[in-house]
């Protein structure tokens, strides 16, 4: 083995001098201090490197900072101008400022265009209000380290008319409905606001946001005045509607409501008879139920041909207190009218639709939610089977006066409740499906399938406001219940035709609800449930057509079948917590929630 030995800086190796580091040194001179140098220079061109790399990124990161809070700026300018708009919708009516910020923009293609708005950040503010939003003529206080940017807005209008027959034409009877070619509006706000970093004339980086906002519509001052009256009568003149059928144009002549917001959807006929049920001797003690003969008659009388009219917003509508206090129809004359917010519906006064002599008024109110913050009046007209003369109704006597009295005083009212169209209504039960005609069903393979395209879908309506059903009866008195109270919120079937195998007026007729839920759970005494049915029979019934029952009950009084769903108040009742209703699920939408706006991408 040969190991080498270290001798003053030289490898001896084999005992022979191999190097000698002095000597190297000496032989290789000045080769180590360039390299050193040349290490020193690449290092130097990395630092440099780096360092512009490191000042570029810092750059772009800033910059990208501030193109982030020109986003966010103009997000907020968009999402401020239409709850701007949206409020003075809400306050329209009284409020000046809120017409004219509307009447602004009402015509195809007007707009109006904001001040700049700074978003600041104040230090002399308290704590927890550090930034806030300041007109672009009051920034001039502020220092240019507190201004972090502005906005402007502008609100242009859009409308797109398409034409559509919105009812389903019924003329196969003596009372029946003809539809009418109709021009939907579908008017929309676009806001576009434009956000800008630092002061105006300073700031270097901006965005757009865009957004279309669904037009909510104010119904005070439109659709009924300040006296809350609604006419829903039509003038002798017409106006032409021309309309595409499968590639050929046509026109109709059309009928122009008296107050011309509203569209003519087509017109009722009512039928020419009334059919009453007469008890003979029934109240005759122990033997009336032997004795006793009930059968029906029928009452002529004239024909009614009644307007159908729609108000119409594609979002929300919003139907506000007259001075009068209390939304009314116009007396002397039946009336059906339909309030139809495409998206929710408000309605923050009373209404009462009791109607005049041989008159009937029937009020619509459609959104996929209704917040009906007021009292409902509904009215009707009824009798009794009962006569303090047997021996007359026997023989006929009294018989034509009672006609007489009947013809002459009947009136019938009604408030119906649906969504503007259930098969694309946004609301589902989120408890119970099956109950509702949208609902999913169990396939042969077991899986859960949506049945028409509904996966439980509904409407839902909250109550802030009682709902109360009078009922006259001649010779024996007026009755007022309490269909519903205030406080109390349902989901509800919203895909029920009036007449069953028809498609009439889809929703839920309130005052029928009110009669079928107390014959099924036998709410009152066996004399009032009574003259319930009677009146059901005299309304309702007709030879060619049989009315959907909403509520259906056993002997016992047990719901079996209900087409409403009250929303409980303890959210763990129930045999599933999981499946409880939610406190959440109780609180009304807000008008001017963001909600209605549709973001354009890019």
């Amino acid at each position: 083995m040969y190991f080498p030995t270290i001798i003053s800086h030289c490898f001896l190796f084999d005992g022979e001098r191999v190097v000698c580091m002095k000597t190297k040194l000496k032989q290789n001179g000045g080769f180590a201090i360039i390299s050193v140098v040349f290490l020193l220079f690449v290092l130097s061109l990395m630092g440099t490197a780096m360092y512009m790399y490191s000042v570029t990124s810092l750059r772009s990161v800033r910059f990208l900072s501030d193109r982030k809070k020109a986003e966010y700026l103009a997000q907020a300018g968009v999402e401020s101008a239409s709850y701007a708009y949206q409020l003075a919708v809400s306050a329209s009516g009284s409020n000046a400022a809120a017409n004219t910020l509307i009447s602004s923009t009402n015509s195809e293609g007007a707009s109006m265009q904001s001040n700049q708005v700074y978003l600041v950040f104040d230090r002399s503010e308290p704590d927890n209000n550090h930034y806030k939003y300041v007109q672009g003529g009051n920034i001039g206080s502020y220092t240019d380290d507190q201004i972090i940017g502005y906005y402007d807005v502008t609100v242009t209008s859009a409308v797109d008319i398409s034409v559509a027959n919105l009812l389903e034409e019924d003329t196969t009877s003596a009372s029946g409905v003809t539809s009418y070619p109709v021009e939907i509006k579908e008017s929309q706000r676009i806001i576009e606001a434009h956000g800008h970093v630092g002061r105006a004339g300073a700031g270097v980086v901006g965005a757009t946001k865009k957004a279309y906002l669904s037009e909510p519509v104010q119904a005070l001052g439109k659709f009924y005045n300040d006296d809350g009256i609604i006419d829903g009568g039509v003038t002798n003149q017409k106006k032409t509607i021309k309309y595409d059928d499968n590639g050929t144009e046509k026109s109709v002549q059309v009928p122009i409501a008296k107050n011309d917001n509203f569209n003519v959807l087509g017109t009722y006929s009512t039928g020419t008879t009334l059919m009453i049920k007469i008890s003979l001797f029934n109240n005759i003690p122990f033997i009336g139920k032997y004795i006793g003969i009930e059968n029906s008659y029928p009452i002529t009388l004239n024909q009614q041909t009644v307007p159908i009219l729609m108000a119409y917003t594609t979002g929300n509508m919003i139907m506000n207190q007259p001075t009068a206090g209390t939304i009314k129809f116009k007396p002397n004359q039946s009336n059906m009218v339909s309030f139809i917010g495409k998206q929710n519906i408000f309605i923050n006064t009373n209404i009462d639709v009791t109607p005049s002599k041989t008159c009937f008024n029937v009020m619509y109110l459609r959104g996929d939610t209704i917040v009906l913050n007021g009292d409902v009046e509904i009215y009707v007209y009824g009798f009794t089977r009962s006569s303090s003369s047997l021996l007359g109704r026997l023989f006929g006597q009294n018989m034509t006066s009672m006609y007489q009295a009947i013809a002459g005083n009947y009136c019938w009212s009604t408030v119906v409740i649906g969504t503007p169209n259930p098969e694309t209504s946004t609301v589902t039960d989120p408890v119970h499906q099956a109950i509702y005609t949208l609902a999913p069903t169990i396939s042969s393979s077991g899986v859960t399938m949506p049945s028409q395209g509904g996966y439980g879908k509904c409407g839902k309506i909250f109550f802030g406001g009682n709902v109360f059903v009078n009922i006259q009866i001649p010779n024996v008195g007026n009755y007022r219940y309490k269909a519903f109270n205030a406080g109390d919120t349902y989901y509800f079937d919203d895909n029920l035709p009036q007449s069953v195998g028809t498609k009439e007026g889809y929703g839920i007729d309130l005052f029928k609800y009110f009669i079928d839920y107390s014959v099924a759970t036998k709410r009152y005494s066996d004399n009032v449930l009574s003259r319930f049915t009677e009146v059901m029979a005299m309304y309702y019934s007709t030879t060619d057509k049989t009315p959907t029952t909403y509520v259906i009950g056993n002997d016992d009084g047990v719901i079996t079948y209900n087409a409403m769903r009250k929303i409980e108040r303890d959210p763990y009742s129930g045999a599933f917590t999981y499946l409880a209703d939610t406190f959440k699920s109780l609180v009304p939408p807000d008008p001017t929630d963001g909600s209605s706006l549709t973001w354009v991408l890019g």
